[in-house]
C-alpha cells in the first residue's frame, strides 16, 4: 500500500490527498487507518516518507496550498524561494506565501494570500514569483541579513542580476520597501556562502570596507591566494573557517590531512606578505561586537607592517 501511495503522490512532488484515498475505493474508517502510518503536512494533506528538513516540509506545504485553491495564485515571498533553493539561514518558515491578482478567499490556518500583480515563473514544478521579485518581497518581511544572503546565492548562481534587482525594488510600492532598496544596495554576488554574508555585513555595520574574494599575488606577481575578505587600505585579510564556508562551492572531495596542509602553507605564505589574518567561525557570528573587537585588533597590528599591495 504505502508504495502504491509514493506513486501517486510523486506525480505531486510527494504531496498525498485525502481524495487520492478516495479514489483508491477506501471507506471512511480505512482512510483513517491509513492516514495514520502518513505525515500531516495540512489539513487533508499528507505525506508517505518524513521530509528531510524544514524547506522540504515548507515545499510540500506550498504545494498543499497551491493544490487546494482554485483562482490563479502563485508561490511567493519565502515560499517562493525555497521552491527556486534560496539559502533559508534566519527565516520564518511557519506560514506558506501565496500571491494573486484577484480577490481572495480567507486563506486556510498556516496561509497568506498577498493580493498583488507579480510575475509568473515555474520552479521545481509549481508556478512561483520569478527571483529578482522573490527576493525583494523576503526583503520587505525578513530580517535584512538572511534577505542579503539570498540576493548574494542568487547572484552567484546566476540566478538573477543587479539589474533585474533594482528594476524589481523600483517597481515595489507599499511597506517595507526602503528596507528591500538596502538589502539590493547591500548585494554582492561575490559572497560564496552564508557566512561570508553575515562576516561582510558585520563589517559594514561597523564601519569597516572590506572588498570580497581578493587574489593576492607573491613578490614575483604571481596570483597565489584568494582570500574571502580584505579590509581595503590596510593588510589584514578575513577568513571565514568552518565547512559552512563551502556551502555554495561545489568541491570534489579532497583528503582531510592534505587539505591542511595546503591551508597551512597557503596561510604561511600570506603572512609572509605582511599580512595579519583574521579566522572567524560560524558561533562567532552571533556576537557581532566580539568579531569587531578581533578585526579592529589585527588592523591596529598591521599598521606595523608594510605588505605587498595586493
Amino acid at each position: 500500500m504505502l508504495e502504491q501511495l509514493r506513486n501517486i503522490a510523486r506525480n505531486r512532488h510527494g504531496v498525498l490527498l485525502t481524495s487520492d484515498l478516495e479514489v483508491l475505493g477506501l471507506d471512511h474508517n480505512a482512510r483513517q487507518a491509513v492516514t495514520r502510518g502518513l505525515y500531516r503536512i495540512a489539513r487533508g494533506a499528507f505525506c508517505v516518507d518524513k521530509p528531510s528538513s524544514p524547506s522540504h516540509w515548507h515545499f510540500l506545504r506550498t504545494v498543499a496550498a497551491l493544490t487546494a485553491r482554485n483562482e490563479q495564485v502563485i508561490a511567493s515571498h519565502v515560499s517562493a524561494a525555497v521552491a527556486h533553493e534560496l539559502p533559508m539561514w534566519g527565516t520564518d518558515l511557519d506560514l506558506v506565501h501565496l500571491t494573486s491578482a484577484k480577490t481572495s478567499r480567507v486563506a486556510r490556518a498556516g496561509v497568506v494570500v498577498h493580493r498583488a500583480e507579480a510575475p509568473r515563473v515555474e520552479a521545481r514544478g509549481i508556478p512561483v514569483t520569478d527571483v529578482a521579485r522573490t527576493i525583494v518581497d523576503c526583503a520587505r518581511s525578513c530580517s535584512r541579513d538572511s534577505s542579503v544572503a539570498m540576493a548574494d546565492y542568487a547572484l552567484h548562481k546566476a540566478l538573477t542580476t543587479r539589474e533585474q534587482l533594482e528594476a524589481a525594488v523600483s517597481g515595489a510600492k507599499g511597506r517595507g520597501v526602503s528596507r528591500a532598496r538596502a538589502v539590493v544596495a547591500l548585494a554582492d554576488g561575490r559572497s560564496e556562502s552564508v557566512a561570508e554574508t553575515r562576516t561582510r555585513l558585520i563589517c559594514v555595520d561597523a564601519g569597516i570596507d572590506v572588498t570580497p574574494q581578493v587574489w593576492l599575488r607573491d613578490a614575483d606577481g604571481v596570483a597565489f591566494a584568494r582570500v574571502d575578505l580584505l579590509v581595503d587600505g590596510v593588510p589584514v585579510v578575513i577568513e571565514f573557517d568552518g565547512k559552512e564556508k563551502y556551502e555554495w562551492i561545489e568541491e570534489e572531495p579532497v583528503d582531510s590531512a592534505a587539505k591542511h596542509w595546503q591551508e597551512k602553507v597557503r596561510r604561511e605564505r600570506i603572512e609572509d606578505l605582511g599580512y595579519v589574518v583574521v579566522n572567524i567561525y560560524w558561533s562567532m557570528l552571533d556576537n557581532p561586537a566580539a568579531v569587531v573587537a578581533k578585526i579592529r585588533r589585527a588592523i591596529l597590528r598591521a599598521d606595523r607592517s608594510s605588505p605587498l599591495v595586493a
